[in-house]
């Protein structure tokens, strides 16, 4: 199945992949060559994809994903390498997010910190592929 994946100003990647996984407003979905057509919304989290049986894991900042004659075109917001990830910043980073969404006080900096604690989140998640 060949791979897109485009944010607002750059292609990132265009590649061909055994399994990609998505992680959609409503969880997480797996596709593999053939799959049917749809149109997806994407949440903040881990994009995994597979090439000879490595998965490679990158953060991405929503978006929509298309699937249509085996090729799966993904345009996000922004993405983010997992190789990038330091782990014991990330996890310093995780409580920081947490505070910040105690400490809110307008719906605003609610949203704000909850938005922020998704890519903290996705970045722990993601630094568990890459070991």
């Amino acid at each position: 199945m060949n791979i897109r994946i485009v944010t607002p100003i750059r292609l990132i990647c265009s590649i061909s992949a055994d399994e990609v996984v998505l992680p959609t407003t409503s969880g997480q979905i797996g596709i593999l060559s053939n799959h049917t057509t749809m149109v997806t919304n994407l949440d903040i989290g881990v994009l995994r994809i597979k090439i000879n049986q490595k998965w490679t894991p990158m953060i991405v900042f929503g978006g929509v994903a298309q699937v249509e004659s085996n090729e799966l075109t993904i345009l996000v917001n922004d993405v983010e390498e997992a190789t990038a990830i330091k782990l014991a910043d990330t996890i310093n980073n995780l409580e920081k997010a947490s505070i910040a969404i105690t400490n809110a006080e307008t719906e605003k900096e609610k949203l704000d910190a909850v938005q922020y604690l998704k890519i903290i989140s996705a970045r722990v998640l993601a630094s568990t592929y890459l070991s």
